[in-house]
């Protein structure tokens, strides 16, 4: 069992790794939304008119944005109490 300073470390890495995927993935769907011409309202290319981007292109970025998230939460309880559980019980990691 890592001890108590060691379990803050991972935690401070894993929100700083969760942070960075969630922005990239914020940047990523901010790419879609142009390519596709839902923030401009013209195509990017002329002579293409505007393509929507799969729906199971949104559906993947919607999934990995919210593991970011869940990333960050899980680092953020081991920075406070070392829980990754919300199960009643002696708070353990085991």
């Amino acid at each position: 069992m890592a001890s108590p300073a060691g379990r803050r470390q991972f935690g401070l890495l894993l929100m700083i790794l969760g942070g960075i995927g969630a922005a990239l993935m914020l940047v990523r769907t901010v790419t879609q939304l142009y390519l596709s011409g839902l923030i401009t309202g013209v195509g990017v290319l002329p002579d293409q008119p505007n393509q929507l981007v799969p729906v199971q292109d949104w559906l993947l970025t919607l999934a990995t944005f919210a593991a970011f998230i869940i990333i960050i939460r899980y680092g953020r309880r081991m920075r406070r109490d070392a829980r990754i559980s919300d199960e009643p019980g002696d708070h353990s990691i085991s």
